[in-house]
């Protein structure tokens, strides 16, 4: 029987007649036909050179991460417990979802339906939350995250509190972690999710584990499980680039733990395995500071926290700064609220946007305020103003001449 003719590969067999344009053209045009139209982008293309970010809400923290967090790479936040990490996230995430998930331009929210399917029937219900207004895309498009509660502490409160709209959040609280990656990657992989967050790393636990009893040890277990997640979950990115147009964003949380016998160095090591750490587009290390108390009561009212870039893909790394966070209300402001008002007036006169004639005096539009907490109780009174401010001392450090930028 003869045999059959092999089927011509648009890639492989591609014609290399004339000069290397022309070959090259060959090439890339089965490249398309086999792999899809984005598979191969000019380095000097917009869609390359530009990486959307999203505001941390932290102006220091979108300075020195040039511009925020990058949407559609891998970023991990790690450190201590009781260092901010899941409140950080929560706060990227309630950014996120005051963006059109099409282009990532702002948009402005109003009360609205969105459509999702019931998770316990699975079939198509309506949920009444904040929706994305009309963008200037011409298809504005809502947020969507699924949030990987490992830990059983997801809080509707408190996340709320952080600026995220619970509507647009899908919980799961898988059983095991190769539960929790598949549907992570089948929902990444079809392009109808916009972030998963992971919260936390460390406490997913490989099947295998699971299901051994205590006596058993599984040494690499679930460094190998991990690492496999995340080298697959960086090629169903790429693969919804080449489809879509535009790829998810994954937020990693993990831990410290320590090693036995360390007598030199630091014994500090993340969860995972090493590999984790090749992954990510941006690693931010987060420490607890000083704790403010009231000298009468001894109540806390406030607690700083510190954050250090140790890796960025996008932007210059090593880069650090703090912040604090308010624990009881008070008459300016709430708990959960972000404290940096000083930082940011002081970085405002030194950019010339707030006026200090003297030591004690300020001046901004046209307005005089005498002492630091005069100016931080105006602030705090005017959030828009304040909010304003440092979008415009964020243009100005970063040199955003655009909006569009």
């Amino acid at each position: 029987m003869a045999d059959k003719k092999k089927k011509k590969d648009p890639v492989m067999d591609a014609d290399t007649k004339g000069d290397r344009a022309d070959q090259l053209g060959a090439i890339v045009l089965g490249a398309q036909k086999k792999y899809g139209h984005r598979v191969l982008v000019g380095a000097s293309e917009e869609e390359v050179l530009v990486v959307p970010r999203i505001t941390t809400g932290l102006y220091r923290m979108d300075l020195v991460t040039n511009g925020g967090i990058p949407q559609g790479r891998i970023t991990m936040w790690y450190g201590e417990r009781s260092t901010g990490k899941t409140s950080k996230v929560l706060r990227v995430l309630g950014n996120a979802q005051r963006v059109c998930a099409n282009c990532y331009r702002p948009a402005e929210l109003k009360e609205g339906v969105i459509t999702l399917p019931d998770l316990k029937t699975g079939k198509k219900k309506k949920i009444e939350t904040m929706v994305v207004a009309d963008c200037e895309c011409g298809d504005p498009k809502n947020y969507l995250c699924l949030w990987v509660d490992a830990e059983k502490v997801w809080l509707s409160n408190w996340s709320k509190k952080m600026g995220v709209q619970p509507g647009g959040v899908i919980v799961m609280r898988p059983e095991y972690g190769e539960q929790a990656y598949d549907m992570a990657l089948a929902m990444v992989n079809r392009g109808i999710i916009d972030a998963v967050a992971i919260d936390s790393l460390a406490a997913l636990a490989p099947k295998e584990e699971m299901e051994a009893s205590m006596e058993q040890a599984h040494q690499g277990v679930s460094a190998r499980m991990n690492n496999k997640f995340l080298r697959k979950l960086v090629m169903g990115m790429n693969y919804c680039v080449n489809t879509y147009g535009r790829a998810p964003s994954l937020w990693v949380i993990n831990q410290y733990r320590e090693k036995i016998g360390v007598m030199f160095g630091d014994p500090r090591v993340l969860t995972g395995g090493k590999g984790q750490g090749f992954a990510p587009t941006l690693e931010v290390e987060c420490s607890s500071g000083k704790i403010d108390k009231d000298e009468k009561t001894k109540e806390v009212y406030s607690a700083e926290f510190n954050y250090y870039i140790k890796k960025n893909k996008v932007g210059v790394p090593f880069g650090r700064g703090s912040y604090s966070m308010c624990l009881s209300n008070t008459s300016l402001f709430e708990v959960g609220d972000l404290m940096e008002h000083k930082m940011v007036i002081e970085d405002a006169v030194a950019s010339g946007f707030i006026e200090k004639p003297s030591n004690v005096m300020y001046v901004f539009n046209g307005e005089k305020y005498r002492g630091m907490s005069s100016m931080v109780r105006y602030f705090g009174e005017n959030p828009d103003e304040y909010e304003a401010l440092k979008k415009e001392m964020l243009r100005f450090k970063l040199g955003i001449v655009d909006d569009d930028d």
